[in-house]
């Protein structure tokens, strides 16, 4: 079963989340483990929260909100392709912090498109830079990865409480550093 799991994943035949599903029905219908143990997993707080996460993000995207910024972006660089990468960038990594960076990242693509497309510039000059700053700026809160909200569930299970903004104090240190990197040195190394 294992094997025909990494199999369904690798081959990406069917979606990932359909094959985790499948799993577990497969390993509840065929007694492998009991129904007690095989919902386990879906109460867990840090599950619930991702998923309420991801639930916020696309109802962030939907609204418009998050795509009307990116075209406030384009209009106020002014044709400037470092004002763009600053703001840009700058916008991203603050909204990571607080929002999913997938939906972030994926609201800036037609913005970013547009822009290189008017500055006749590459658009992986951009995209790649804005992807990372996307992970820089979701180091900063409890809710900007999965990772942050999976490391503060197992801290509640040792007694141990992780505030929403425990993570901010090295996330800053991290910004301020990859931000520095690709603002000034990522236009070197990108095609």
């Amino acid at each position: 079963m294992l094997l025909l799991t990494v199999i369904l994943f690798v081959t990406d035949r069917v979606r990932t989340d359909i094959v985790g599903l499948m799993i577990v029905v497969v390993l509840g219908a065929l007694g492998i483990l009991e129904p007690k143990t095989l919902l386990l997993g879906f109460s867990n707080e840090a599950l619930v929260t991702i998923a309420a996460m991801f639930v916020l993000s696309a109802a962030l995207m939907r609204s418009g909100l998050v795509r009307a910024l990116g075209g406030k972006l384009a209009e106020f660089s002014r044709g400037s392709p470092v004002r763009f990468m600053i703001m840009a960038l700058s916008a991203v990594c603050f909204m990571s912090a607080f929002i999913n960076n997938t939906p972030v990242v994926v609201v800036f693509i037609p913005a970013v498109l547009t822009v290189c497309a008017r500055l006749g510039a590459s658009p992986s000059k951009f995209l790649m830079p804005i992807s990372f700053a996307s992970m820089l700026g979701g180091s900063c809160t409890l809710i900007g990865t999965s990772s942050n909200i999976l490391i503060a569930s197992y801290a509640a299970g040792i007694d141990f409480e992780v505030g929403m903004f425990e993570f901010t104090g090295v996330g800053v240190v991290i910004v301020l550093v990859g931000m520095s990197y690709l603002l000034l040195l990522s236009w070197r190394h990108l095609p």
